[in-house]
């Protein structure tokens, strides 16, 4: 055998051995990294302090167990004060697949399944219907080279549902009081269409269309028609309507949110004679015998 056939046996076992230590590099141990981590979680979402629990896998098709601090500052507070531990919100299991053939274009294109309901193996989740595992599917892409400055996140092709009566093991984040308010809803939320182009470094979108059915809704003793709601972006607000209606009334609303969180949110029921209005609609202001209206403001 010839050296040059031995110098070429040699590159391409170094060359196979390089490339089986990329794809099978475990996910876990590149999220361990401290540095790596920390960057993961605040280009996510900084201000929200989103949190890596748990991760598996391997950097080209893995999942991670994730959940969101109510008190991103506690390690600080805690050093002076008795306060509990921070409060976490489960936020299930996001995993994906991350596609090699964009890389080539230095092109980060991923499919996500973000899946709710923690399940005790991987198994077992797939074996689970859409409907019962899956809140959000679909395809998230960046481009590598884009500076800071213009970096794009681009979500597309966007599908998912959730049971809300599901959301009871999650809420341990909020209040007792603000947690109330979710208990005793059922129903079920059907993400249709999601699509939207997120910038880091604004914090905001630059593009969002949405479109939400809720149906079997039932809420404060009430069984609630199916209810279509849609949004998008416009003037950097992202608006929503909201419709539904039964053979006696008509639910509809407007709704904003701007950059700074602030939301505006109007409601009106309307029925054709005032004894044909559902209770709920008592709680609400008083326009005319068969119309009330409500509006809320506030900043998340």
């Amino acid at each position: 055998m010839n050296n040059k056939r031995i110098i070429g046996l040699t590159i391409l076992f170094v060359v196979t051995f390089l490339v089986s230590i990329l794809i099978n590099l475990p996910l876990n141990w590149l999220v361990s990294k401290p540095q790596i981590k920390q960057m993961l979680e605040s280009k996510i979402n900084a201000s929200q302090h989103l949190k890596i629990n748990s991760s598996r896998g391997t950097i080209w098709q893995g999942e991670l167990d994730v959940s969101l601090v109510t008190n991103p500052h506690f390690n600080q507070i805690s050093a002076n004060t008795s306060k509990p531990n921070p409060k976490n919100m489960p936020l299930g299991i996001i995993q994906f697949h991350l596609n090699l053939l964009p890389l080539l274009w230095a092109n980060l294109s991923a499919d996500i399944d973000w899946q709710l309901n923690n399940a005790s193996s991987s198994s077992e989740r797939s074996s689970k219907s859409f409907s019962d595992k899956t809140l959000l599917r679909g395809h998230l892409s960046t481009s590598l080279l884009s500076s800071a400055q213009n970096q794009t996140l681009v979500w597309q092709t966007s599908q998912g549902q959730l049971q809300l009566d599901s959301l009871d093991s999650k809420l341990i984040a909020l209040e007792p009081e603000q947690a109330a308010v979710f208990q005793n809803i059922a129903g079920l939320v059907n993400i249709k269409q999601l699509t939207f182009e997120y910038k880091p470094q604004l914090n905001w979108f630059s593009a969002f269309d949405a479109n939400i059915q809720f149906k079997d809704v039932k809420a404060m003793n009430n069984v609630f028609p199916p209810i279509s709601l849609t949004s998008h972006l416009k003037d950097s607000q992202i608006l929503s309507s909201l419709d539904g209606q039964t053979k006696d009334w008509k639910l509809t609303g407007e709704a904003s949110l701007t950059k700074q969180l602030r939301y505006q949110v109007d409601l009106s029921v309307n029925a054709k004679d005032a004894k044909d209005l559902p209770d709920w609609a008592y709680l609400m202001n008083k326009k005319s015998k068969s119309n009330y209206n409500a509006k809320f403001v506030g900043r998340f």
